[in-house]
């Protein structure tokens, strides 16, 4: 096999491994879907292995022979480029996991003020419109509830957003603030 052969094999097996990689780490992030974790696992494991095997015929070709150097060298680069994304990848992973992402959406008719979220991670939403929505992201400190104050028409309320919440149990929620007989609905 020629140098060139074997270059543009391990580029293209570098290029796949991104893409495969990424659209398993989108649909996660899209989907919550807990599947995809281990789906990911697998993947980096195979991925990983398979990039081993074609950097190794590069690498041997980089200390044995003078031609196209800049293209083995390249080549080799692409390939390790890999390495910093998957720890990008984790690092994400990771904040997903630890990461309540609660949309909050006003079921009354009334204008909410001064709603505040505690219970994990505090935050604070000046106001919500009837049916207005907002996204927020409250971090999990340990095991922990999600709870949320707020006033409607001057009245101080109170809501359980989740009851039990803890490390790794990151997830996308819905609370329909107002919301009748359900404190958190998904």
């Amino acid at each position: 096999m020629t140098v060139r052969n074997i270059s543009n094999n391990a580029r293209i097996v570098a290029l796949l491994s991104f893409l495969c990689g990424t659209g398993i780490f989108v649909l996660y992030f899209l989907t919550d879907a807990f599947f995809l974790l281990f789906a990911g696992v697998g993947f980096i494991l195979i991925a990983g292995l398979v990039n081993i095997i074609y950097l190794i015929p590069v690498l041997k070709q980089l200390f044995t022979t003078k031609d196209n150097r800049k293209s083995l060298y390249v080549t080799v680069g692409l390939m390790l480029l890999n390495v910093p994304v998957l720890i990008v990848y984790y690092w994400l992973t990771t904040t997903l996991l630890n990461t309540m992402r609660i949309t909050f959406i006003n079921e009354t008719s009334s204008t909410l003020t001064e709603i505040k979220i505690f219970g994990c991670e505090e935050k604070h939403i000046d106001k919500l419109q009837p049916n207005e929505k907002r996204l927020v992201w409250v971090g999990i400190t340990g095991d922990c509830s999600v709870n949320i104050e707020f006033k409607k028409d001057g009245k101080l309320e109170s809501e359980n957003v989740t009851g039990y919440t803890s490390a790794n149990m990151g997830q996308r929620m819905t609370h329909k603030i107002g919301w009748e007989n359900s404190p958190a609905n998904y």
